[in-house]
């Protein structure tokens, strides 16, 4: 039994993808691809991505690539230094999931990296030390 399953009593596996894996069962789920839709996501997330107009994820981007060419840092350091701009025009209110999202866009386009170097989240908790590249 893998983490993303759980026992039923007649021997059979809830998949918690949403299927049932019964012992009879010959399908090879390993290699199950499909794409798992957001479990509580009710339609807002989809709402937000079209309400951003394309300058404002332009500013979050440029204002990314602002905070990370003077140093590295989190994403949480991100959002702590674009949020003390916020208010000047190239800096526009938005939420701490929009500039993650922008930075993962970075990436994605060859603009951002990970540093390689240990960083730490102010619980403690390892994460990723973001550069430019």
């Amino acid at each position: 039994m893998t983490a993303n399953e759980t026992p039923r009593g007649n021997g059979a596996l809830d998949d918690l993808a949403g299927g049932l894996i019964s012992p009879k069962d010959t399908t090879d789920h390993r290699h199950d691809h499909r794409a798992a839709p957001m479990a509580l996501d009710t339609g807002t997330s989809s709402a937000a991505a079209a309400k951003a107009s394309r300058s404002t994820i332009g500013a979050v981007k440029d204002g990314i690539i602002e905070i990370l060419s003077e140093h590295p840092a989190t994403d949480e350091e991100i959002s702590t230094r674009y949020n003390v701009r916020v208010g000047h025009p190239r800096f526009p209110k938005v939420t701490d999931q929009r500039l993650r999202t922008a930075r993962a866009a970075l990436v994605r386009e060859g603009v951002v990296r990970d540093s390689g170097a240990l960083a730490f989240t102010s619980l403690g908790n390892r994460c990723t030390l973001w550069e430019t590249s």
